[in-house]
């Protein structure tokens, strides 16, 4: 057996030793159990949710217009005149934020197209309830009632959820310490953390309380009774258990 030969053999055996299970030139590490990395057995997931209710700011009315007949040409401007209108008196008040949408749909009768409805809202937003109310009623002659509802401002929302994000990554924290305690760690480190922005629904939109406009004692104005908003704001990640 010659050099080279030699020289291959040994290789080889080299490169079957490496191959057997268990043979491995690596050390395992430390924080390695079992293939497991430990530090990601460590690792919990977790969030907070901190809440707030608050009274919305800002009352929202919808009012509509809505026309049907053959010619949808003339019905939309008729649609289109009757919102503009009413937008303009509604500004003239102050402190009131218009926006409008149209809509055409075509009406059926038996399978056959038998004319079309136009249908314009005119949405009217103002911190001046009272106010409002005494806009909607003026306008009663020409446009229908739709809904009404509230929503906080965009300055209070963001007040809001200041104190909100405050409270959500203190209960965040304060999660993370018991857990890491009841698990039998020293303490903990925030690995990965997302902070949500605060988010909930304004009191939903309902009728009109049609009785405002039969009952001579509330023909100065419409009745909107204010409710409640629900602000939630959430903090969530991941943090590393240390013994």
């Amino acid at each position: 057996m010659n050099t080279k030969q030699i020289a291959v053999l040994i290789l080889g055996g080299a490169l079957g030793l490496a191959a057997l299970p268990g043979a491995s030139a690596e050390p395992v590490p430390a924080n390695s159990i079992a293939g497991v990395d430990q530090f990601a057995a460590d690792l919990l997931e977790l969030d907070a949710v901190a809440t707030s209710s608050v009274a919305p700011d800002v009352a929202v009315l919808t009012l509509l217009a809505v026309r049907e007949g053959e010619n949808a040409a003339a019905l939309s401007q008729q649609v289109a005149l009757t919102v503009k209108n009413a937008a303009a008196k509604a500004k003239a008040k102050g402190g009131i934020e218009t926006t409008t949408s149209y809509s055409t749909q075509p009406r059926y009768d038996n399978g056959k197209r038998a004319g079309w409805t136009v249908r314009g809202e005119l949405t009217l937003k103002s911190r001046d309830v009272e106010g409002l109310g005494m806009v909607g009623f003026a306008l009663a002659d020409g446009m229908q009632f739709g809904s009404s509802g509230y929503e906080a401002s965009p300055e209070l929302r963001a007040r809001e959820e200041a104190k909100l994000q405050e409270q959500a990554i203190a209960a965040f924290r304060a999660r993370a310490e018991r857990a890491a305690q009841s698990f039998g760690y020293r303490s903990y480190a925030i690995r990965r953390v997302q902070l949500g922005q605060a988010g909930g629904d304004a009191m939903p939109p309902r009728p009109m309380m049609m009785k405002a406009m039969a009952a001579p004692a509330q023909a100065d104005g419409l009745s909107m009774d204010p409710g409640m908003t629900l602000l939630q704001l959430r903090v969530a990640g991941a943090v590393q258990m240390l013994r």
